[in-house]
């Protein structure tokens, strides 16, 4: 564990002295994740000997990561420096930007820094941990600057999907590198949290030596649309139901679930908040102002659902990825305890769909059709708007600040690269294209990649944590595949006979309609494997399972192509 440095509040009139130009210093980057994927994004910042790490984010699995959680960025380098580590900066409250960061700071002591309602958040999580008591936790609003050792950070508000979002610019004797976070640009917020560009611009005028910036929507053309035009058609999807209303969202989005409590109120209905994490993160809105409740007695508790008609009641839950532990999937399947979709109900997905998450997202639809709700999503009526800029607004950004030298952050590869010949196209002078482990060395008239560190995903599973291409993984999935095959075997210890035949018991491995034939003859196949060994071969067991893997894998390829899981269990008379 190191010790921590405690920050030096600098104020604006003694902060334009504080680092003296030194040409021959130079900047460091080197991103463990979230380059040429969305999520687990992490950021380290060196200067002068020292780092700090922008946010520490989760990536949610897809399919082939069999009953896996989440996975975290491996941080291992960072352990190994910990001494040099300054901090870790938050520029929101997502998951993809703070879901990580418990596992981290159960290894890492020091300071956590972000904004009110990112560190809200992020506290309730700690407190789960156990953590909360053992993490120090520096509120830092607009506008003020923190000196840490070579270095020195300010925030700077930048619109997006969740409250307190902001940009990380970090003051270093070199000029300033600018780390966007989420952003978009949006005029007519629905809470009045515009991206600063004047203070942006500021930067810009004082010299932005990089701009790290997000790639998410590069492909998308145009301006994004504005939250007030979801506000106004939440309004009137709703007006113009006839039953219960359901609404899925992010559990993060809270301006959305402000758009989708004024809709409920202004309609004359109850609201129900389902989900784990989207009633915390409402707890926490409501504690810190940024969500306001337009009638007081606007929220009702699950046991009474069926106290409210079908017309007066609106329902707020999470699974809008299609996500098997979500609330949504549990009504849709009929498993939820405490309330059911019933014909001619409402459900408007208020989200996008991630990518992988397609699929999933689609069966969950089809479900609801089949209970004869109507599915609203973002094509049939604005219902959704982006967090993330789209190209004119990068442009913007990019304009505002000027950058020497622009890395695009965030999004697939081809993200990255789209995003590297905008930025050439707008005017910066040189624009890399950096991976998950390169360190990038920035200088007054160079960036270049130097060196690497290590990367990887770490997954959580339960309680435990792995990585995600070990043996555990690689079982998962060849059972997934194949099936697995147990099969139990008796051995006289006094002569090594088989006095119990091979027995099986099979999942996925064959047809139910089929297993009966199928394992009798693998069972007859396998005894004749066994019987030509040695008595004293078959009283070794461990030579004894190598082999009753070997036999019946051999049976199973033969017959079927297949390679099961095989279990050997032997019994001892």
């Amino acid at each position: 564990m190191k010790s921590r440095k405690p920050p030096i509040t600098e104020e604006p009139s003694l902060f334009a002295n504080a680092l003296e130009p030194n040409p021959t210093q130079r900047v460091r980057i080197a991103p463990l994740g979230g380059l040429g994927e969305f999520g687990m994004n992490c950021m380290i910042v060196e200067h002068g000997g020292d780092f700090v790490l922008i946010d520490c984010g989760v990536l949610f699995p897809d399919d082939d990561l069999l009953g896996l959680e989440a996975l975290l960025p491996d941080w291992s380098w960072v352990l190994e420096h910990a001494e040099q580590c300054l901090g870790l900066i938050l520029t929101h409250g997502h998951e993809d930007h703070i879901g990580s960061a418990p596992y981290l700071l159960a290894e890492l002591d020091v300071p956590v820094y972000g904004s009110p309602l990112t560190l809200a958040l992020l506290a309730r999580k700690l407190e789960e941990r156990g953590l909360k008591n053992n993490v120090e936790l520096i509120t830092v609003l607009p506008g003020k600057k923190l000196r840490l050792g070579p270095m020195a950070f300010e925030l700077v508000r930048v619109t997006h999907s969740i409250p307190d979002a902001m940009a990380v610019a970090i003051h270093t004797a070199l000029g300033v590198v600018l780390h966007t976070g989420d952003f978009r640009f949006d005029y007519t917020p629905s809470a009045g949290d515009q991206t600063d560009i004047k203070r942006l611009a500021e930067l810009g005028e004082q010299g932005v030596l990089l701009l790290m910036s997000d790639s998410t929507n590069v492909e998308s053309k145009g301006v994004s649309t504005s939250e007030a035009v979801v506000q106004t058609s939440l309004r009137r999807v709703v007006q113009e139901a006839k039953r219960r209303v359901w609404v899925t969202l992010f559990s993060s989005n809270i301006y959305r679930l402000q758009a989708v409590l004024d809709a409920a109120a202004d309609n004359g209905r109850k609201v129900l908040v389902i989900g784990r994490s989207l009633r915390n993160n409402l707890a926490a809105a409501l504690e810190l102002n940024h969500i306001r409740l337009k009638v007081p007695d606007l929220i009702i508790e699950p046991e009474d659902f069926s106290k409210i008609p079908p017309e007066k009641l609106l329902v707020a839950c999470t699974g809008s990825q299609g996500e098997h532990r979500a609330a949504l999937f549990a009504i849709v399947n009929g498993t939820h305890r405490q309330v059911s979709m019933s014909a001619g109900d409402t459900v408007i997905f208020s989200a996008r769909v991630i990518p992988g998450n397609d699929r999933e997202v689609g069966k969950l639809q089809d479900g609801i059709w089949r209970l004869g709700a109507e599915v609203i999503t973002p094509r049939e009526a604005p219902v959704h708007a982006t967090g993330h800029a789209y190209e004119e607004e990068q442009k913007l950004m990019i304009s505002l600040l000027r950058p020497r030298f622009f890395v695009p952050v965030h999004g697939d590869y081809r993200m990255l690269v789209k995003h590297a010949q905008l930025a050439r196209r707008v005017g910066v002078p040189e624009a890399v294209v950096i991976e998950n482990g390169d360190v990038l060395e920035v200088t007054r008239n160079r960036a270049a990649v130097i060196d690497e560190v290590p990367v990887g995903k770490i997954y959580v599973d339960g309680k435990s944590l792995g990585r995600a291409d070990d043996e555990l993984l690689a079982e998962r999935r060849r059972i997934a595949r194949a099936g697995v095959v147990v099969v139990t075997i008796g051995i006289d210890m006094d002569n090594g006979a088989v006095v119990v035949v091979p027995d099986f018991v099979q999942q996925g491995a064959v047809k139910p309609e089929d297993a009966t034939l199928i394992l009798k003859a693998a069972s007859d196949d396998v005894l004749r494997h066994v019987e030509r060994m040695h008595p004293k071969q078959r009283l070794d067991f461990t030579f004894l399972a190598a082999e009753l893997r070997f036999a019946v894998g051999r049976f199973w390829r033969k017959r079927f192509d297949r390679r099961p899981t095989v279990i050997p269990l032997i019994n001892e008379f």
